[in-house]
């Protein structure tokens, strides 16, 4: 306890003038702890303890002879005052420091390593979202938010089991992001929705954190060490220069310049378009509306004379003399009409291929796949091949969904509980055959190596996709699990596709 605790409230000069009085008469007849006792006695907010405190704080200025009352209360007047003084100066010392404090905290909370800034954008509800065909809502539904709900799952505790887990799978993204920097292989788990940048150039303004002072210092990077993990960062400052060694947690971009992009799998790598493919693309589209128009107008008047030709033979009796040359008239007639067909089928895909027709960029498939433009779009054969198989796995998938109908209604056992299925039910389970039989085709033409039509990325890709959208269900109570079938099928494709490139 200090000497301004043991003296108490301030002291003021008519309690000094009464304490020198006393102690002036009596410290020479009594002891010390009865002339505290006396005084305290004739002070009433003044106690033993309080007195006595000030008679061992002054004890050499009240033994001197010259020694006055006046005397000693400017010396209780100078310790007050530089009691007070000392205390503000250690308030200010402590509220410097609380603010040095308070603004790194404000800057460390603002820290986000340039490595780690991909995995903290990332929201993995706007991914949930974008999945469902839900990222354009601005107000959801009831049986919305229930599928939001179910596809999401059960909200997290935030426990300390948690705070592991997302440390764990911050880890876990660290080490696939420099394993790309370092090796240039991406992940091929399409579930990675991150993008890779590569490491920071040379130059690139950063913060660091010094290890020394504790504080946030803006720097260059001059070394990229990318076996370590790490970066050397040079400080400069007005009289000397200083190189850090700083792991790449602990390096910031200064500015929102961010590095070349090394792997996303949803981004297609554009290239530069030129007017010449624009205006080719352009001449293709004019010249294909203009061979569909020429084709239909063929039809339009085949057509024409094939119903004139119909009124004829109703005409014509069966033992009429030119019934022969009507019927060979009848039947070219009736083959250049099926050859208008064919023609007009092709000519209508070509102009729907020239209409969606990719951009020339390198078209990013799933898991990171990349489609050269020549591959991009289907030619006329796989245009036919695809429309033939999908009729054909239409009518398959029907006839299997029919016959196991008909087996269960034949079978004693569920005759009378079996119902019969709704149209919209038949229609569900005849999409989800066609897609087996998809995967399965598909599997059978990639491990055999079918040459008589080999399958190329591209087309089972668009099969694929093709048969989800005939898939999606229309209620949203049933998005979770396609989405799951989705994920599944995204899954089956990149299998496939690395199977073909080895």
């Amino acid at each position: 306890m200090g000497w301004s605790e043991r003296l108490g409230p301030r002291w003021t000069k008519e309690e000094v003038s009464e304490f020198f009085a006393t102690w002036k008469k009596q410290h020479s007849k009594m002891e010390l702890d009865r002339v505290a006792m006396l005084i305290s006695s004739y002070l009433p907010s003044r106690t033993p303890d309080m007195v006595r405190a000030l008679i061992q704080m002054h004890k050499g200025f009240l033994s001197l002879p010259m020694a006055t009352d006046e005397g000693l209360f400017a010396i209780l007047m100078d310790h007050y005052d530089a009691q007070a003084e000392w205390e503000s100066e250690k308030t200010r010392v402590e509220s410097r420091k609380k603010l040095q404090k308070r603004g790194l905290k404000s800057e460390m909370r603002s820290f986000c390593a340039a490595i780690d800034a991909e995995f903290f954008a990332h929201s993995e509800f706007k991914d949930c979202l974008a999945q469902m065909n839900f990222g354009h809502l601005q107000q959801a539904k009831r049986t919305e938010w229930s599928a939001i709900r179910s596809s999401m799952g059960h909200p997290r505790r935030f426990s300390a089991t948690f705070l592991k887990e997302e440390r764990e799978k911050l880890l876990r993204y660290r080490n696939v992001v420099r394993y790309a920097q370092r090796m240039k292989e991406f992940p091929v788990d399409i579930r990675f929705p991150y993008k890779i940048y590569g490491p920071l150039p040379i130059g690139t303004r950063v913060r660091v954190l010094h290890p020394k002072t504790h504080r946030f210092c803006v720097g260059a990077i001059c070394t990229v060490l990318v076996l370590e993990n790490a970066y050397e960062v040079m400080l400069t400052y007005t009289d000397h220069k200083e190189i850090l060694s700083c792991p790449d947690t602990s390096v910031m971009l200064y500015d929102e310049t961010l590095p070349p992009l090394l792997y996303w799998q949803n981004a297609p790598t554009a290239l530069t378009t030129t007017s010449e493919s624009l205006d080719s693309k352009l001449n293709g589209t004019i010249s294909s509306m203009r061979a569909v128009m020429a084709l239909l107008q063929r039809k339009e008047r085949i057509v024409a004379h094939l119903a004139r030709m119909n009124e004829k033979a109703a005409e014509i009796s069966a033992n009429s003399e030119g019934i022969i040359q009507f019927q060979s008239q009848y039947a070219w007639v009736l083959v250049n009409l099926d050859m208008t067909n064919h023609m007009l089928a092709t000519a209508l895909h070509r102009m729907q291929l020239t209409q969606h027709q990719p951009e020339p960029y390198a078209v990013m498939g799933p898991s990171g796949l990349e489609f050269h433009p020549s591959e991009a779009s289907l030619n006329v054969t796989q245009i036919e091949w695809a429309h033939q198989f999908m009729n054909s796995t239409r009518d398959r998938s029907r006839e299997l969904v029919a016959t196991t109908i008909r087996r269960l209604t034949l079978d004693e056992r569920w005759k009378e509980t079996l119902q019969m299925p709704q149209l919209s039910t038949s229609e569900l389970v005849m999409a989800c055959m066609d897609l087996v039989l998809t995967l399965q085709n598909a599997v059978y033409k990639v491990t055999s190596g079918d040459e008589l039509m080999p399958l190329t990325p591209i087309v089972i890709h668009k099969l694929l996709d093709r048969k989800l959208e005939m898939l999606k269900p229309r209620s949203n109570a049933n998005m979770s699990l396609y989405h799951e079938i989705f994920q599944s099928v995204q899954v089956l494709k990149s299998v496939l596709f690395h199977h073909q490139q080895a």
